[in-house]
């Protein structure tokens, strides 16, 4: 089993801490200005440009709710069901150049799913399933993603979050190490 340490701060900073057992721990971490990481020897690097928007798009803390922070563009262009149950479609194109379609519940209006177009513009892209909300200090959190790669209609990633805490007193810094993310120097 993989352990996901997730921390999130307002209004745009994330930290992703994967340990997976025999392979090690990766990070993923955004300032809201350069989107970083390390690999399974610890050695930080910027992120490749697809996964720095990706990682910069998920940092928004708000999330959905921070519509006008977070989407270059919406668009409500019809339904579709999820479990059964009918969901308005909205699609965006992000502020980092994303695009994609969010689903809403028709009934709760919380996230069902959300779906990031490929890069290249060809193919399905992904789906994440979003389930199983909890109230964690009066906020609705869902606690169960499921990813699908493509047109494959199985589970790829499935991740179940087994605790949250909210308001969180002492932080783990969101900052790139050393130099990482700097302008270069002028001339140079």
């Amino acid at each position: 089993m993989q352990i996901l340490t997730l921390y999130t701060a307002a209004p745009d900073k994330m930290r992703a801490v994967l340990d997976a057992p025999a392979l090690g721990t990766t990070l993923r971490c955004s300032n809201g200005k350069v989107a970083w990481g390390t690999n399974v020897s610890g050695t930080p690097f910027e992120l490749p440009e697809q996964e720095a928007k990706e990682i910069m798009d998920s940092a928004v803390f708000a999330g959905e709710a921070a519509y006008k922070e977070r989407y270059e563009s919406l668009k409500t262009v019809g339904t579709a069901n999820f479990d059964g149950k009918p969901a308005y479609q909205v699609e965006f194109v992000s502020k980092s150049g994303l695009r994609g379609s969010v689903f809403f519940d028709q009934a709760s209006k919380l996230v069902v799913a959300r779906q990031l177009k490929p890069a290249e513009g060809k193919g399905d892209g992904t789906l994440v399933l979003v389930t199983d909300y909890k109230d964690f200090g009066g906020v609705m959190i869902p606690t169960r993603q499921q990813q699908r790669m493509g047109s494959v209609q199985n589970i790829s990633v499935d991740i179940e979050f087994r605790w949250v805490d909210v308001n969180v007193e002492d932080l783990p810094s969101f900052d790139p190490p050393g130099k990482l993310g700097e302008a270069p120097a002028e001339g140079g």
